[in-house]
This record gives C-alpha cells, sequence and structure tokens, in this order.
C-alpha cells in the first residue's frame, strides 16, 4: 500500500478554480443552446462537460456552481448584445431589455461566487 502525499494548498486551490472556470463554460454552452443555438452549442458543453468529469484534478471545483455562474455570463452577454438596440428602440417593436437579462445574470454570478467562497472557506 503506498500512500500518496497529499497536495499542496495552491494547487488545490488553483484546481478548484479551474474546474469551476471549466464548468461555467458548460454553464455558458448549455444556456445557450437552450436560449438560441441548441445544435451548435449543446454538444460541444455536453463533449466539455464529459472531459471535465473524467480529470480528477479539473473536476475539484463545484460543478452545480461553475454551471450557475455561466449561465449568468450568459445571460450577461444578452443583454450586451441586445443594449444598443433597446435604447434606439421605438414603442411597439419587441427588443428585450438588457436590464432583466443584466439583472438576472449579475444575480446569478454573484449567487455562484460567494457560494463558492463560502464553500472554499469552509473545507479549507
Amino acid at each position: 500500500m503506498t500512500l500518496q502525499s497529499p497536495r499542496p494548498a495552491w494547487a488545490s486551490h488553483v484546481g478548484g478554480c479551474l474546474g469551476f472556470s471549466l464548468w461555467a463554460l458548460v454553464g455558458i454552452g448549455v444556456t445557450l443552446g437552450f436560449v438560441s443555438f441548441f445544435w451548435f452549442a449543446i454538444p460541444p458543453a455536453l463533449l466539455l462537460a464529459y472531459l471535465i468529469s473524467r480529470r480528477p484534478r479539473w473536476n475539484d471545483g463545484p460543478p452545480l456552481l461553475g454551471l450557475i455562474a455561466g449561465a449568468g455570463l450568459c445571460f450577461l452577454l444578452i443583454a450586451a448584445i441586445n443594449w444598443s438596440g433597446w435604447h434606439h428602440r421605438t414603442p411597439g417593436n419587441d427588443y428585450p431589455n438588457p436590464y432583466t437579462w443584466g439583472g438576472a445574470g449579475l444575480v446569478l454570478i454573484a449567487t455562484a461566487v460567494i457560494a463558492y467562497a463560502v464553500r472554499r472557506e469552509r473545507t479549507s
């Protein structure tokens, strides 16, 4: 029986942040796929999710929190795309309100980042 030495604290932190960021990319792809580009966004997101789940070094980040942050980033992207069209709209055209999308995106990102920070504090 061989014992593995524990990883240094910085390596654990980097692995967790990398895992969180990769799960956020999956969240962006899944949310973008459900909002607009289904066939172009869902398969790469599922492939990335499969690759992340197979690598234990990348799987240190909490998957659900990364997915929530990625959804928030996608909502911020939608708000940014609709920003100029909304300011130049006329009554009656159906430009989405960027404040609604941006507010939802900021709430999701803040929730995920704060929950991730609290989780990291409890485990260390």
